[in-house]
């Protein structure tokens, strides 16, 4: 029998298996009794602070799966583990390293400079054709950062931010279908709200006992856990769905989103639970009162990256009946 082909990996976790090869006997030979030795522990510095970004670049940037300014954070990665894994008195060439690194982050930041005019410079193009700041957030950072991925993480993060912290003087659009009332999160995201300021005070106080440090990193972890919900259910309340421009935009706060052209759209109706066999956007603890079924299958883009793919969507709306009247007129 012939043999079979070994399944070969992808870029980046090819590089963490390399990576993870390149630190264990890097870790091992500076915790042996060879590290007194010059030419090992130079061997060990180098290997950690200069093999490890070439690894990096060779699996990862040469394979188009990352841009080139990603390799100043594996360079820094590496000197951290080299200064962490050596000891004091046989850190090889890491202090001629260390020189390199003001160089390395002054390229980064000039270069993070020139991205965010880029970004800025898009987003002001972007911004009046949609009415959604985070749309018009995600193709500017698509634009200028050229990286799709990046661009949804970076846009889920801001959109958060914005609607937690930005949105407070905003009032729904007129023309947008939601279903934030019928879900009921609003009331349940408030009284976690809640939950989460008592708690934090009592927890600040307690730790602050033992460690002062301690208890104002938990306090920062609780605010933003804070910050992400109220902008979350802000988001429900402000993105909603739209019809325009012959397709039907689907929003679902920052929890979906797609864009479906008309001409797919095979019927919709109205339902009533249970469902099955469909792709539920609805509302975190909301259940779909509106069936959307369509001639072929429609990505929806949820946070951070998230994909769902169906032909059968339920959605949960408000005023439903509004929204198919609309819709009928409109297809």
């Amino acid at each position: 029998m012939p043999a079979r082909a070994l399944p070969r990996l992808p870029p980046f976790p090819l590089f963490v298996l390399a990576a993870a090869c390149v630190v264990s006997v890097c870790a091992a030979l500076a915790r042996s009794q060879l590290i007194a030795k010059g030419a090992v522990a130079a061997a060990v510095s180098f290997d950690l602070a200069v093999t490890l970004p070439l690894l990096y670049w060779l699996l990862v940037v040469r394979a188009g799966r990352a841009r080139g300014l990603t390799l100043v954070p594996v360079f820094a990665a590496g000197l951290a583990l080299a200064a962490a894994l050596l000891p004091e008195g046989h850190q090889g060439i890491l202090p001629a390293l260390r020189l390199v690194a003001p160089l390395a982050e002054a390229v980064t930041i000039g270069a993070l400079v020139l991205k965010g005019r880029s970004v800025l410079r898009e987003y002001r193009k972007a911004r009046p054709a949609s009415i959604d700041p985070v749309e018009a957030l995600e193709t500017a950072l698509r634009a200028g950062l050229g990286n799709a991925v990046l661009a949804e993480v970076v846009a889920s993060e801001a959109g958060i931010l914005y609607f937690a912290l930005g949105s407070w003087r905003r009032t729904p659009d007129a023309r947008a279908f939601g279903g934030a009332r019928r879900s009921g999160f609003a009331a349940i995201a408030w009284a976690l709200a809640l939950g989460i300021v008592t708690e934090t005070l009592a927890l600040h106080f307690l730790l602050a006992k033992w460690s002062p440090r301690g208890a104002w990193l938990a306090t920062a972890g609780s605010l933003y856990s804070l910050v992400w919900l109220l902008g979350f259910a802000r988001s429900l309340r402000l993105r909603g769905t739209t019809i325009e421009g012959g397709a039907l935009r689907l929003r679902v706060g920052l929890r979906w989103s797609a864009v479906i052209p008309l001409a797919d759209l095979r019927s919709a109706a109205l339902v009533a639970p249970p469902l099955r066999s469909v792709l539920s956007l609805a509302p975190p603890l909301g259940t779909p009162n509106v069936l959307l079924e369509l001639v072929r299958p429609a990505t929806a883009h949820g946070p951070f990256g998230s994909r769902k793919t169906g032909d059968r969507l339920g959605l949960l709306l408000d005023e439903p009946e509004a929204f198919l009247q609309a819709l009928s007129q409109r297809a």
